[in-house]
């Protein structure tokens, strides 16, 4: 698992390059090791703005301040690529002056605490959907009435316990679904998380495609525990604008903050398991697992490396395997904890899954764009 050079191991502060998301949850956790000396983004709304007492600013003023210091990329996938030959074209080299987020997390924290820390991970709680989006790279639309399935606040219940007794602490966990307010018991479901598993978790998001308003008992949940919103705006392909403008008045109105995704494109990961064979040798695939940037998914009292695996298996696609989880129930040693960690770092058996010959991938490699959330005919899903 070993990819950072020794001399990170004796840092006391870091530069952060990238201030999304990801970056506000990493700066709470890590900023009680490490002292942040700068703040990177190329955002111009962003140029200027004041975090931690540190002034944002982009790369080309900062470029020559950086240089020896220890940066970490808070963004993943196709935008990981490109900051990535940004640094490396002013000379830093990856795994000595800079790394992603996944890599500093997993592998300092354990070289240097004993800890296993996980950057994020999703829970599917339901493979019900409004929508049925010809493109959806969870699968929801090719669930049938003999695949569909919800999770009960007891198994999830049992799963995340289980997570638990191997991983110290997770930064970001997302519920998600299909579409996650169709579960009844997203209240109770929300309320055990937050007890139980709160103080092991940086952050909660709930990700929705905002068809749903939230009822009262929802609200009060969300407002108790500050669980964070994502509304996924599909309204370019979807008539739905009404709807999702009331998802927002009824948010706002509660003083519930949200953040909003809305999609100008997507890239197809095609139908994993289904899709002819993308290579023609071993090596090409396992590169192409490497180019990777999966989500990983917890359930059924196992970690799933790759979402695209896991939904391709639930329906039905393809043959459940050994090499595409770990087996959250074994006991629970300095053996194991380990195994999980480089698990999730992409350390699978034989370097590639099942799927990966029959998935495009998402990596900056995956070229393949289509408009997002084009539906499919009827809407049987929910």
């Amino acid at each position: 698992m070993k990819k950072l050079s020794d001399d990170w191991n004796d840092i006391k502060s870091l530069v952060i390059y990238g201030y999304g998301r990801k970056a506000v949850r990493m700066i709470d956790f890590i900023s009680k090791d490490f002292k942040i000396d700068r703040i990177i983004d190329n955002n111009p709304q962003l140029k200027g703005k004041v975090v931690h007492d540190i002034i944002i600013q982009p790369l080309e003023v900062q470029k020559e301040i950086i240089k020896n210091k220890k940066i970490i990329v808070t963004v993943g996938g196709v935008s990981y690529f490109s900051i990535k030959n940004s640094l490396e074209s002013i000379g830093l080299v990856e795994y000595i002056d800079f790394c992603s987020y996944e890599v500093f997390l997993t592998e300092w924290y354990w070289n240097n605490r004993n800890k296993v820390i996980m950057s994020e991970s999703y829970i599917t709680i339901t493979s019900h959907c409004t929508f049925k989006c010809k493109n959806c790279d969870q699968l929801m639309p090719y669930y049938n009435k003999n695949t569909h399935w919800e999770k009960s606040v007891a198994e999830i219940d049992e799963t995340l316990e289980a997570f638990f007794t191997k991983a110290d602490y997770l930064v970001s966990f997302f519920v998600v679904g299909g579409e996650p307010l169709l579960y009844k018991k997203l209240p109770q479901l929300m309320t055990m998380i937050c007890e139980k598993y709160g103080d092991k978790i940086g952050y909660i998001q709930i990700i929705t495609n905002a068809s749903i308003i939230p009822d009262d008992k929802l609200i009060s949940v969300i407002k108790k525990y500050n669980i964070d919103i994502r509304l996924s705006d599909y309204t370019c392909s979807i008539n739905y604008a009404e709807k999702l403008e009331k998802v927002k008045a009824v948010l706002a109105s509660n003083r519930i903050d949200y953040s909003m995704s809305k999609y100008e494109k997507w890239y197809d990961t095609g139908i994993p398991g289904i899709e002819d064979a993308q290579f023609d040798s071993i090596e090409k695939i396992k590169q192409h697992a490497i180019d990777c940037a999966p989500c990983h998914v917890i359930a059924d009292k196992k970690f799933y490396y790759c979402g695209s695996y896991y939904n391709s298996v639930k329906c039905g696609f393809i043959e459940l395997t050994e090499d595409g989880y770990i087996d959250l129930e074994k006991e629970t040693t300095l053996k194991s904890k380990l195994e999980l960690l480089s698990y999730s770092r992409g350390n699978v058996k034989n370097g590639y899954l099942n799927v990966c010959n029959h998935c495009f991938g998402k990596s900056g490699k995956n070229l393949k764009e289509v408009e997002p959330a084009i539906q499919m005919e009827g809407n049987d899903n929910a």
